[in-house]
């Protein structure tokens, strides 16, 4: 069974390699920067009803997807903001949960990896709060710290421990998830201070969001037009790319950075996303992407809340890339960049926010960390070996 679990990495890796969805294989990334050229399957794109909705005054903005278009306005039918607290967390839902990776190995192959990092939870934000490590399995790892509040387990001896072990790698922790609604200021006018860390961090390029190059600019500010409320400037960033940014269709390739995305008019959702923080940091507003794990079951969707179990070769486990965008009024504010609106569905586990950095340069191309991260010699990607899954047990 094991070694048919293996093997069906393989399979996978030939089918669709995604870093949205359930049931595909995710990005394996080579030992050297690149863009993805494998398949995504489109991510569904119905925003619940509860999201922040539109302000009257929004106009959805048209364009080629090309960073030389020219972007036009028709205006959208008025919609009332929906009244929650600033910010509203709802759902609130603690659990005790274990994320594990069985036998990790090289994607697609029954290689055995060298190093291994496991993502932990990251509470710099709302969504995810309240995180605690109970504890870390097996023996001889180190909890690192990656960079803006990110961090992960490590262990650099895999091999060794696998035959010392049952070659399971997992953290048990407790952890609250909500799901964070916003009340937007609309008319209040938004002052950010632009000497301030976390300004200067969130509106500088980084790699894959070039949001200093000047077809970025351009474009940011042809969609932005004559609207100088930041607010409403994402609305229509959102609208920009809802319209002209498609999910790639099965079996195509498709880029992984920004500039690219919005030259061919496809991207996933970390492609999308990376084209969002480009657009927002162009205007001089705060944003950075965010990947984390989602519930899922076939035949359904993405659940409320994460069942007893969730499994990625069950097909039960979702790996997702999405945004915040900061605010002084609201804190961090989540969103996914091609629905125009502020706020989440469901319930998430995130695992990532902003840039992140692995010590001496290993992975160095990754931009997003929900699943297990490993090196094998020269190969760095992401791993999934014979199992990955998170069990979670509300705590009342």
């Amino acid at each position: 069974m094991k070694q048919s679990r293996t093997l069906y990495i393989a399979l996978l890796v030939g089918l669709a390699l995604i870093a949205c969805q359930p049931g595909g294989t995710p990005t394996g990334l080579g030992s050297a920067p690149k863009s993805a050229t494998l398949s995504s399957t489109p991510a569904t794109s119905t925003a619940a009803a509860t999201l922040t909705p539109l302000p009257s005054t929004t106009p959805t903005v048209r364009s080629t997807p090309t960073a030389s278009a020219t972007a036009t306005e028709s205006p959208t039918t008025a919609v009332t903001p929906t009244p929650f607290p600033s910010p509203t967390l709802t759902d609130a839902r603690q659990y005790e949960m274990v994320y594990e990776i069985e036998h990790p190995t090289v994607l697609g192959k029954q290689t055995l990896v060298d190093q291994l990092w496991l993502p932990l939870p990251n509470t710099d934000g709302g969504g995810t709060r309240a995180f605690e490590l109970l504890d870390v399995y097996p023996g001889g790892y180190e909890v690192l710290e990656i960079g803006e509040a990110n961090r992960a387990a490590y262990w650099g001896n895999v091999r060794e421990l696998c035959q010392q072990t049952d070659c399971r790698f997992g953290i048990r922790f407790r952890v609250t998830l909500q799901r964070p609604m916003y009340a937007v200021p609309w008319s209040e006018p938004v002052t950010y201070d632009t000497q301030g860390t976390r300004y200067q961090t969130y509106t500088q390029p980084e790699r894959g969001i070039e949001s200093d190059d000047p077809a970025v600019r351009s474009l940011a500010a042809r969609i932005a037009g004559n609207e100088t409320n930041p607010y409403k400037q994402v609305l229509r960033i959102q609208s920009w790319i809802q319209q002209n940014i498609r999910y790639p269709d099965l079996g195509s390739p498709y880029p992984d950075d920004a500039l690219r995305c919005i030259d061919q008019g496809v991207g996933d959702c970390a492609g999308q996303s990376k084209v969002f923080v480009a657009l927002c940091r162009a205007l001089g507003i705060p944003a950075r992407t965010v990947s984390g794990l989602r519930p899922f079951e076939p035949g359904v969707g993405r659940l409320d809340h994460f069942a007893p179990r969730a499994a990625w070769f069950d097909r039960t486990l979702d790996v997702h890339v999405w945004c915040e965008v900061f605010f002084p009024a609201l804190g961090w504010v989540q969103c996914e960049p091609d629905m125009p609106s502020f706020g989440i569905d469901k319930e998430r586990l995130i695992t990532k926010r902003g840039p992140f950095e692995f010590p001496g340069g290993l992975c160095r191309q990754a931009t997003y960390f929900h699943l297990p991260l490993a090196v094998q010699a020269d190969w760095c990607g992401q791993s999934v070996g014979w199992e990955v899954s998170v069990d979670a047990r509300p705590i009342e």
